[in-house]
């Protein structure tokens, strides 16, 4: 994103650009050999060293949703049983099974509650060998990404911040490092402004960005939504709510 996105004419021509909101889905390469917790140090410290302060951490410590005679949920409570609180069972989302794991998500009972840094880290270092959790998902906000849950659906890859998932698969683990950035459309421009200084520094800590999406958002009172695909195929709500059926334009390029 080191350059502004530039909105074609027949797009802005179509859609209320002047009160429309772009997120930008960026991907980084995430390498496996770098242990869990030295890339979760990276950019919590790429945080505070841009000036914008502790970030605010969601996070998800996982089970597998499949038997397993070792959870990593009850040994890391064995070493930390402050995270007691955060232990939960609860569904995600509709239609998928429940596995327990430490969260501070909306579906916890410490939603929204905070473990200390020192706290996560250590657990964070303990996987996958003292800790084998099946999926560890941690999500870095900071208002300078923008309204944290932007769009009325709770997808995880559309909340601004940084987010970071490594999990089990057949052949090892498997990683994803992306960030979510929105920006405010400028009436009378065409062009997208760049991100500030500080979330630039912290987009740069992340890596080399592999793919950039730009998504139109609606505003924050529509409640009737377009759909638009994002990267993993999901519908997110889009900036025309009378378009319905409408997908993400790829016209909309960086310039």
């Amino acid at each position: 994103m080191s350059r502004a996105a530039e909105i074609p004419l027949s797009y802005s021509h179509r859609y209320p650009i002047a009160f429309m909101r772009i997120a930008f889905l960026n991907t980084f390469g995430a390498k496996t050999k770098e242990p869990l917790v030295s890339l979760i140090d990276r950019i919590h410290q790429a945080f505070l060293s841009s000036g914008l302060g502790e970030p605010m951490i969601r996070f998800d410590f996982v089970d597998s949703p499949l038997a397993s005679p070792v959870s990593g949920v009850d040994k890391a409570l064995e070493h930390h049983p402050e995270a007691g609180r955060f232990v939960t069972t609860a569904s995600p989302a509709a239609g998928i099974p429940g596995a327990r794991r430490i969260s501070n998500g909306p579906w916890s009972r410490a939603a929204g509650e905070e473990l200390p840094y020192k706290t996560l880290q250590t657990i964070a270092a303990g996987v996958p060998t003292s800790f084998p959790f099946h999926a560890v998902v941690i999500h870095f906000h900071s208002p300078e990404f923008g309204d944290r849950v932007p769009t009325q659906l709770n997808s995880a890859e559309m909340m601004a911040g940084v987010l970071l998932a490594d999990s089990w698969w057949v052949d090892g683990r498997i990683r994803s490092l992306s960030a979510c950035v929105v920006l405010p459309r400028v009436p009378g421009s065409r062009k997208m402004p760049p991100p500030s200084a500080p979330v630039a520094a912290v987009l740069k800590v992340c890596g080399k960005i592999k793919r950039t999406i730009p998504v139109p958002l609606a505003k924050k009172d529509v409640t009737r939504l377009a759909p638009v695909s994002q990267p993993t195929f999901a519908m997110i709500p889009g900036a025309a709510p009378e378009a319905m059926g409408a997908v993400l334009p790829h016209s909309l390029q960086q310039a």
